[in-house]
């Protein structure tokens, strides 16, 4: 099992690195949503 550790490593980088570009791609600007959200408020 010790050897399954590298590339459980590398398999959730690629996966980390996967989300962040896809949640960049669909909100490239989440945070002024948030503030325009609170405007409504």
């Amino acid at each position: 099992m010790a050897h399954l550790t590298p590339l459980l490593g590398i398999a959730l980088g690629i996966a980390m690195t996967a989300g962040l570009a896809w949640v960049a791609g669909r909100k490239p600007t989440p945070v002024p949503v948030r503030t325009d959200d609170r405007k409504r408020r």
